[in-house]
């Protein structure tokens, strides 16, 4: 946690996003190291850190302390289990969900890019749960979700349904 400066949790997002858009359980070395610069330089920008870590260094303690393996030949890294990377996944599929309330361009997206695509499937599931059971707003989110799921994929909004509370 001190390498990561207690951050390592959106290092973790944006590595099993990076995994998901691929349609993939593993990553290889070069994208993950270009995961957690594009990462770093994000988190510098919002003020959340002050100095780039180095990427190296980064995975080398999401690997000892958290979900992620090194893995393979050429080497790349994996979570644990799917479910991990569909879990840590799933926190952008929420913020996504929340940031298309009212905003067509984040709509489009969650619908082509998310909601349109099979990889996603549990990520969404699992923000469903999260947001149904939090304030009247991620609730909306949600509500709106499963509406925007029905254009693209009935079942899918059927089981976003299924999944959610009353």
């Amino acid at each position: 946690a001190e390498v990561t400066h207690r951050v390592h949790q959106r290092f973790l997002e944006d590595l099993a996003v990076t995994a998901t858009r691929a349609a993939n359980t593993t990553i290889a070395e070069t994208v993950a190291r270009k995961t957690v610069s594009e990462t770093d330089a994000a988190l510098v920008a919002e003020g959340q850190i002050t100095e780039i870590l180095q990427p190296n260094t980064v995975l080398e303690a999401l690997v000892s302390h958290h979900v992620l393996m090194r893995i393979g030949d050429p080497a790349g890294y994996s979570f644990q289990h799917q479910q991990f990377q569909e879990w840590y996944a799933s926190h952008f599929v929420e913020r996504l969900m929340l940031a298309s309330i009212g905003d067509a361009a984040s709509r489009d997206k969650l619908k082509a890019d998310v909601l349109n695509q099979p990889a996603w499937e549990e990520s969404i599931l699992f923000a469903c749960e999260r947001l149904t059971r939090g304030d009247p707003r991620q609730q909306e989110a949600c509500g709106a979700a499963i509406l925007d799921a029905f254009e693209v994929d009935p079942i899918l909004a059927a089981e976003m349904i299924y999944r959610s509370t009353d």
